[in-house]
């Protein structure tokens, strides 16, 4: 098969040097067939950790996991290749792995075709950053330079690098698509390739911002095209005016218009409105979100999303979900599915074929030299090294406001590489991503630039893939973008 005949030479690469070396397990590969969208498709499967060696000297730093699915290509043009991994940052690629690959688990805990698969679309692999899955530094004191904002985008660079170089793609339309926090890895790992000279052609970023920074946006804006989504949130839960509407479509119409035309404008000039102009807008955005009107500050005219979460429900031991609004917290537990993670971990290993001793971090627990309260996760030693200093990290992380430390990562890619197309998606009751924040971004970009933008928002929370009504709809309009830009 033409998308596996440099196996043997990865298998040699892989296998010499020191034997003792991390990177000296063997990759496997196979076929397989599954049901994809009523077609049913050949492909092959690879599985297998790269090293990451240090330029200079090639000491081993550290190994990464991957799976890979594989069609092959018409003899004329090869497929897309597309790079996913999970968010956190310290998620392993297993939940978008079963998401957008062509096997899923299901909550009985059986492997069946996932008929919404992206291998339709492009070349799948599903990368474990280091630490997570079966990736690991080759040793402790090694763990610092890959637990960071910009140390875990070097190594996912190099990884894909180490992989392109080795599977002869050099010409392939490259797309990374990263969930969450790994729409950060995302978006600097594109700028990384594209300053290594290594076109990207497509970026998917799913719930996680637009790689952007504060750019195209100022602080009254930010805060204004929040309430648009604030709103729909009012309208599911039922604590919105009958006459601003009954659907989330003409709710989101009437609060854009109003964020727009009256609110930001106010917040811009906040100190030269009257006593009157503030109650006036303090109502109005009680009404469009349903926050309680006795506790709108009327110096600022805002409220932050903490606030926004614990006071809109009205009582006080009622939270509204960080991740899904249209959720109360701790009504609605999520219940770990363990006959899904132990299939997970299973398909791997006995379908995958991917035999270790190795626990598969994220669903598994092994040994660590220390136990709890010590031993830390490696969220909680994560360094977030980019963007603003350590008190403006430390500041935006108190106020609620997700991982500081932003950076135009995307817009500079763009700048290199001006064909990069980059698709955006976000949940409408997500409190960690606005919809409509993201559309005033495009509408004030220079077309040039909009244009390289595809904006989608989904009625669901923060998992978009997670959501049985929102999930065909993500996986539908990601293969169009794919094929449109790559075919």
């Amino acid at each position: 098969m033409a998308g596996f005949r440099y196996f043997a030479a990865i298998f040699l690469l892989m296998t010499i040097g020191d034997a003792s070396s991390a990177d000296s397990e063997r990759s496997v590969s196979s076929q397989s067939k599954a049901r994809i969208d009523g077609k049913t498709l050949t492909y092959g499967v690879e599985a297998g950790r790269l090293p990451i060696r240090d330029m200079e000297s090639g000491e081993l730093r550290g190994s990464m996991f991957y799976v890979a699915y594989r069609v092959e290509s018409p003899k004329d043009k090869l497929r897309p290749v597309m790079f996913s991994w999970g968010g956190g940052p310290s998620g392993p690629a297993i939940g978008v792995h079963m998401w957008y690959g062509p096997k899923q688990a299901s909550e009985d805990g059986r492997i069946v075709d996932n008929p919404n698969s992206l291998l339709l679309a492009a070349d799948l692999v599903f990368v474990d950053p280091i630490g997570t899955g079966f990736s690991r530094a080759a040793k402790s004191e090694y763990l610092a330079e890959f637990y960071s904002t910009i140390g875990d985008a070097r190594s996912v660079a190099e990884f894909i690098r180490v992989w392109c170089a080795l599977n002869d793609v050099a010409d392939a339309p490259i797309f990374l698509n990263g969930q969450s926090y790994g729409v950060w890895r995302a978006s600097i790992v594109a700028e990384m390739l594209e300053i290594a000279r290594r076109r990207v052609t497509g970026v998917v970023l799913t719930s996680g911002g637009m790689g952007l920074a504060g750019e195209f946006t100022d602080p009254a804006s930010g805060i204004a095209y929040r309430v648009p989504d604030f709103a729909a949130t009012a309208l599911f839960h039922g604590s919105l005016p009958a006459d601003l509407g009954t659907d989330p479509d003409t709710v989101r119409n009437r609060a854009v218009s109003w964020a727009r035309d009256t609110y930001a404008p106010a917040l811009g000039r906040i100190d030269q409105l009257s006593a009157d102009q503030r109650e006036n807008t303090a109502e109005e955005l009680a009404r469009f979100t349903g926050y309680p009107l006795a506790d709108i500050d009327r110096q600022t005219l805002q409220f932050s999303l903490p606030e926004y979460r614990r006071r809109f429900p009205g009582e006080a031991d009622r939270i509204l979900n960080l991740f899904d609004m249209r959720t109360i917290r701790g009504e609605t537990v999520a219940v770990s599915n363990n006959a899904r993670a132990g299939a997970q971990a299973r398909y791997l290993r006995s379908e995958v074929g991917y035999r270790t001793d190795l626990a598969y971090i994220g669903l598994e627990s092994g040994y660590t030299p220390t136990i709890a309260p010590d031993y830390q996760s490696i969220g909680q030693r994560w360094k977030y090294n980019s963007g603003i200093g350590e008190a403006g990290r430390a500041a935006a992380a108190a106020a609620g406001q997700g991982p500081p430390g932003k950076e135009p990562w995307i817009r500079r890619a763009i700048d290199i590489n001006p064909d990069l197309r980059v698709f955006v998606a976000a949940g409408l009751y997500d409190s960690l991503n606005f919809c409509s924040e993201n559309e005033d971004r495009v509408r004030r970009m220079p077309d040039t630039l909009a244009d390289n933008f595809v904006l989608r928002c989904y009625p669901s929370g923060h998992g978009i893939y997670g959501d049985a009504l929102t999930y065909p709809l993500l996986t539908r309009d990601i293969q169009t973008f794919i094929i449109d830009i790559a075919y």
